[in-house]
């Protein structure tokens, strides 16, 4: 069978969608399936491929569709920019589909984008939406888009449950977390071997080895909402020979929580890196004591999310300390293998890290169930589950 992923992003690109996109793509095609990446013509920095860019085999065809890219235009134009590519790129996709037709007995389109879906279904294509997140303004019109479609991916049983009630039917609805790449963050190095790979030295290095180190990784803010690290700042003046590292930051947001900190006089306390490789990612949670993702409670986080890099913290071996929220607790539990504590709770923050640092055992005891249960969650078995529950239903 031959899939067809498309996707109205640029590629590649340093945010979590890529590395997904282009991780599962790789997944499906070591499987044995024909796939190709569909994706518009974007003005983009970055001048690696795709493959040399996530570290990927070339395994997968990348297909790039002419599009009028609205998006380079966001400081003459604004936000109209932004909504003028998605009917830019369905245009470009529908011309690009007539043109290549490829052969509807053995093609399947998946895809995050309503409009695809709805497209390639009414020319005759088994389609897939892929769903991370909850639809905002345009809830009616995207379940319209979305009502012949084959099937429902969701990344949590929380979407499986929106789709369901508003008329889809259970069983052309498939739960399907996100994942890890296991042999990529299951290391097993020392602070001193992971700073060694990475080299650095002087102040960071010393401060490393010294103290507690509570890490961080990814982008600090979604939809410009703080994704916890402001928590982290309040915490630190009460938590002593602590460090934070916070990894993955934009340009803008490591200037905003540098500013962040001075202010809270713990700026000694910190270091901001912005975003690294995967790989490097990787090495530096082998820095980490602790790793934290204290999320608050927003509709976003609660309910709508699947967070890659919770997978990413639970192969690392270390223990981690999180928020509960309902998206979370489908795959960490309190005292299992985590920490949970309650959204915007300073005093639980700072207890918990407390609580690991006096306690190596019960560390490593919530470090070893993560890593065990974390197994199920590798990229290559949710590429196959998907796709035999694609196959099926077509």
């Amino acid at each position: 069978m031959k899939l067809i992923y498309v996707a109205n992003a640029r590629m590649p690109t340093d945010k979590a969608h890529g590395h997904q996109i282009s991780t599962m793509c790789n997944e499906y095609a070591q499987l044995g399936y024909d796939v190709e990446l569909w994706v518009p013509t974007r003005n983009n920095p970055i001048s690696k491929t795709v493959f040399e860019y996530y570290g990927l085999p070339a395994s997968f065809k990348v297909r790039y569709i002419p599009t009028i890219d609205f998006i380079q235009y966001d400081k003459i134009i604004g936000r109209l920019g932004g909504w003028l590519q998605v009917p830019s790129f369905m245009v470009s996709f529908c011309v690009y589909l007539l043109i290549n037709s490829p052969s509807r007995k053995n093609t399947c389109f998946l895809s995050r984008v309503p409009e695809v879906v709805f497209v390639a279904t009414r020319s005759g294509y088994p389609s897939v939406f892929e769903c991370h997140d909850w639809f905002q303004r345009r809830v009616k019109l995207s379940l319209w888009f979305l009502k012949k479609a084959t099937g429902v991916v969701a990344t949590n049983s929380l979407i499986a449950d929106e789709f369901i009630c508003r008329g889809f039917r259970g069983e052309h609805v498939h739960v399907a977390p996100n994942g890890v790449k296991l042999e990529r963050f299951a290391l097993t190095l020392t602070k001193e071997e992971a700073l060694d790979r990475l080299q650095v030295s002087g102040a960071f290095k010393t401060k490393c080895l010294s103290s507690t180190v509570l890490m961080y990784t990814g982008s600090y803010t979604t939809m410009n909402v703080d994704k916890g690290i402001e928590l982290v700042l309040d915490a630190l003046k009460s938590i002593p020979r602590t460090y934070f590292i916070a990894v993955g930051g934009a340009e803008w947001e490591l200037t905003k929580y540098r500013t962040l900190a001075q202010q809270q006089g713990v700026l000694a306390q910190c270091c901001f890196r912005g975003r690294v490789s995967q790989d490097e990612i990787a090495t530096y949670q082998q820095i980490a004591d602790i790793l934290v993702m204290p999320f608050p409670r927003k509709a976003h986080y609660e309910r709508h999310m699947s967070p890659i890099k919770m997978f990413e913290y639970m192969a690392s071996g270390r223990p981690i300390v999180a928020t509960r929220l309902s998206s979370i607790e489908q795959v960490l539990r309190h005292e299992s293998n985590a920490v949970l504590i309650e959204p915007g709770s300073l005093q639980e923050f700072i207890l918990a890290i407390q609580r690991l640092k006096q306690n190596e055992r019960r560390s490593a005891r919530l470090a070893k169930t993560a890593l065990s249960d974390v197994a199920e969650y590798a990229w290559r078995q949710r590429a196959e589950r998907i796709s035999n529950w694609v196959g099926k239903l077509v």
